[in-house]
């Protein structure tokens, strides 16, 4: 018999501060905020989830002492006292008279989700936008419709006081079914971003991108089929929900896809313009110029009496949305019977 030692396996906790070292505040904010939302969305890494190339320049390490058969990283957010963000660097105050009046100290860590739109101004492009007189929510739920074998829910998303939507997390899309009062699991679903006509709040002021406002296109698929009620005002407001999955800034960047919204009171009406929308000659050459590919053009039924026509006509930087592509896809839909705006 041989006797053999080993020792415990050793367990540490480690405290790492990160720090957004941007020059402009608000930009910090908003990199701190990114940071806050991937552990949020991710806070565990194994030796089966992290790649080791990520880690070294090489595949493996240069002392194979370093390497790790096996490992568990648990990240969880820690907030400090207000006495020990004071010690965290204290070379960084001045004190004045009565206190420390000034200080030039980073952001370190964010307390809630709202702070970074708190301390913007209104006018930031990028600020959501409240639906005018009417009770703000975080997002808004536009227009649900089922699809034809009951299996396929789609809806429209628009920002209240959040602009927090991305891939969709399981726990953000689970709050999307809950408000339609779904009691299915869902299969899979996309979330799409689009600039869009119908549901811009401030179409008729100056400026391309008030009037092709941001929106989300939800599309969610189930195994059994599901029903919804028609919304009495054709919208929900969200409350109490962000989505803290990856890539949840990407939609503010160019290029944007472009999504013309009509809505009809015949399906009839909406079926045919989407045919002359797809073949109309007019539109083709102009099509043709952009250039841009075929519209993919679809009409849903989302209350009694009332049919949306949605057109996806490619996408482009705001030199696409100032063409004359778009806006003569929205004269089209307007001389056919189209209403192109949501009411106010």
């Amino acid at each position: 018999m041989k006797a053999s030692y080993q020792n415990p396996p050793v367990f540490l906790n480690f405290l790492i501060l990160m720090t957004a070292t941007h020059s402009d505040y608000i930009n910090a904010l908003s990199v701190l905020s990114n940071v806050i939302r991937f552990f949020q969305f991710k806070n565990v890494f194994t030796e089966t989830t992290v790649d080791p190339a990520s880690i070294t320049t090489s595949s493996v390490p240069i002392n194979p002492l370093d390497q790790l058969h096996t490992f568990k990283l648990i990240f969880d957010i820690y907030s400090p006292t207000l006495e020990e963000v004071n010690h965290l660097r204290p070379q960084r105050l001045f004190l004045q008279d009565q206190g420390a009046r000034g200080c030039a100290l980073q952001p370190e860590q964010l307390h809630g989700r709202q702070t970074p739109r708190q301390l913007q101004e209104d006018g930031d492009d990028q600020l959501p936008r409240t639906r005018r007189g009417k009770k703000m929510s975080m997002l808004y739920l536009w227009h649900p419709s089922v699809s034809a074998d009951g299996t396929v829910v789609d809806f429209i998303l628009t920002r209240g006081d959040s602009d927090q939507v991305g891939g969709g997390s399981e726990r953000f899309v689970g709050a999307l079914i809950g408000a339609l009062d779904i009691g299915a699991e869902p299969l899979k679903w996309g979330i799409k971003p689009y600039r869009c006509n119908y549901y811009s709040e401030y179409w008729d002021e100056e400026g391309w991108d008030s009037k092709w406002d941001f929106v989300w296109r939800v599309t969610i698929h189930f195994r059994v089929q599901v029903a919804i009620k028609p919304l009495k005002l054709g919208y929900l407001g969200m409350d109490e929900i962000d989505d803290y999955s990856p890539e949840v800034e990407s939609y503010k960047f160019e290029p944007f896809s472009c999504l013309a919204v009509g809505v009809f009171d015949s399906e009839n009406k909406a079926k045919e313009t989407a045919r002359r929308v797809i073949g109309d000659k007019d539109l083709t050459a102009a099509r043709k110029e952009v250039p841009a590919p075929d519209p993919v053009v679809q009409v849903v039924r989302v209350n009694n009496g009332e049919f949306h026509l949605r057109a996806a006509l490619g996408s482009g930087d705001e030199k696409f949305f100032r063409g004359g592509y778009p806006e003569l896809v929205l004269s089209f839909l307007q001389a056919s019977g189209a209403a192109i705006h949501a009411p106010a």
